[in-house]
């Protein structure tokens, strides 16, 4: 997200979704492999750190094609 100062808003870098469509079997994949007990994967920093990551890496792919 950013913030745009002389409007004073908050704006998505990126579409959420559209991130989530190219990314999202990735994420899932990842977090399979990480743990298959949904307490612990809810409380794994790692796999958070992981996942976010992944995205991140898509983000920044994506700001450099478009500029």
């Amino acid at each position: 997200m950013k913030f745009r100062k002389e409007s004073e808003e908050v704006e998505w870098i990126f579409d959420p979704i559209e991130i989530w469509n190219e990314v999202g079997s990735s994420i899932i994949q990842n977090t399979f492999e990480s743990n298959n007990n949904p307490q612990l994967a809810g409380n794994d920093k790692q796999l958070w750190l992981s996942n976010y990551r992944i995205v991140e890496t898509q983000s920044l792919r994506k700001q450099l094609r478009n500029h």
